[in-house]
């Protein structure tokens, strides 16, 4: 229902009790009575004073047509301490217009309800636009759409129920809460934008998200997009996850990636500290050269002045303990291939030394080392 302000409006009523007014369409010279005045179901704020003037009442009720009534709804300041007014018999005054509760002291705004145009404010001189002193200030609330043509400033929480739109900088330094769709919130090219002299947290119009400094993460993590994603660097297509940038770090024992922490087993479960698992899938056509679970190349060692004794591209550093059988190697399944250090040889040659040049066998042999000591294994044809 609409609420509606008119002006010289005065009529009466001999309604007794603390319900309903019944208004008998009577208003004095110059005046016009409340039906002439309001539409049906027109909320409005009306005065009642009674004949010896002891009895009155100031609130907001609501006008209906069918009947002429005057429904009590609200009341502001009453002779009964606030609360609806017993009356007595006697025809009373009952007149319309603002009260004083619209214009001081109203956490609420329902004057314009109805209106195109809810408030315009301006003049470009004014340091505030808009000030609003008092316990209140710190809050704003609204059903209904907002939009402000220049900046807003909160130091409270704002509620909002419909749609917020701000072309200059929404500061907001208690809570804001926009219920809905991420339509509520219309600006610029960062529709969001929190930080200090930085956007620190900001989205773009596509729900991009860029943030400028840390970000701790207190629960769990969730992100539900299947990638690419990259960390230092721009995405790739052909990575599902990529970490790039040149990082320098300070330390004895440095990585670039590390796994720590303790992994607490239930009992009769198998554990891994890192496990790979996955589905590749073959194109329709043509043909794939390798499948690898894990594919790791050799580091490139760059420049630099340090002298450097050892360098590998997988280093396992020993068995664990505490185990009835422990091994820093364990291949479960199938014969394992060796395409180095599998060597050509052709002489004879022991499981101490590396076979001479001449003929015989073996005619392959597998090169390792203890120490620098180089030892060979004879590899023989199946």
């Amino acid at each position: 229902m609409a609420h509606e302000r008119k002006d010289r409006v005065k009529d009466q009523s001999s309604t007794t009790g603390t319900g309903t007014l019944t208004i008998d369409a009577v208003a004095p010279t110059g005046y016009r009575t409340i039906a002439a005045a309001y539409t049906d179901g027109a909320t409005l704020k009306y005065t009642i004073i009674s004949p010896s003037l002891a009895e009155w009442e100031v609130g907001q009720g609501v006008w209906t047509a069918a009947g002429s009534t005057l429904t009590r709804v609200t009341v502001y300041a009453s002779s009964n301490a606030g609360a609806l007014v017993n009356f007595s018999a006697g025809t009373k005054i009952v007149f319309t217009g603002p009260v004083a509760n619209d214009l001081t002291g109203s956490p609420t705004m329902t004057a314009f309800e109805g209106a195109t145009t809810l408030l315009t404010l301006g003049g470009t001189g004014a340091t505030s636009v808009v000030n609003i002193p008092g316990t209140k200030a710190s809050t704003i609330s609204t059903d209904g759409s907002v939009t402000f043509a220049g900046g807003i400033g909160v130091a409270g929480n704002s509620n909002f129920g419909g749609t917020l739109g701000v072309t200059g900088v929404l500061t907001a330094t208690g809570g804001l809460v926009l219920p809905g769709t991420a339509a509520n919130i219309t600006t610029g090219a960062n529709f969001i934008s929190y930080g200090g002299t930085d956007a620190g947290l900001s989205f773009d119009s596509s729900n991009n998200a860029t943030l400028s400094a840390d970000l701790t993460v207190t629960d769990q993590l969730l992100v539900s997009g299947i990638g690419p994603h990259a960390i230092g660097g721009a995405l790739a297509a052909d990575i599902q996850f990529k970490i790039l940038g040149a990082y320098t770090a300070t330390g004895a024992d440095v990585a670039q990636l590390a796994i720590g922490g303790a992994l607490n087993v239930p009992a009769n479960s198998t554990a891994q500290t890192a496990y790979i698992s996955s589905t590749i899938n073959k194109a329709g056509s043509g043909v794939h050269s390798n499948f690898t679970t894990l594919t790791l190349y050799p580091p490139a060692i760059g420049a630099g002045g340090a002298a450097l004794t050892n360098a590998t591209t997988l280093k396992i550093t020993g068995a664990p303990t505490g185990a009835t059988n422990n091994y820093p190697l364990w291949i479960d399944a199938d014969a394992p291939r060796f395409d180095e250090p599998a060597s050509a040889g052709s002489g004879v040659g022991t499981l101490t030394n590396v076979p001479n040049a001449g003929g015989g066998n073996p005619a392959v042999y597998f090169k390792f080392y203890q120490g620098t000591t180089a030892y060979a294994i004879p590899g023989f044809a199946l």
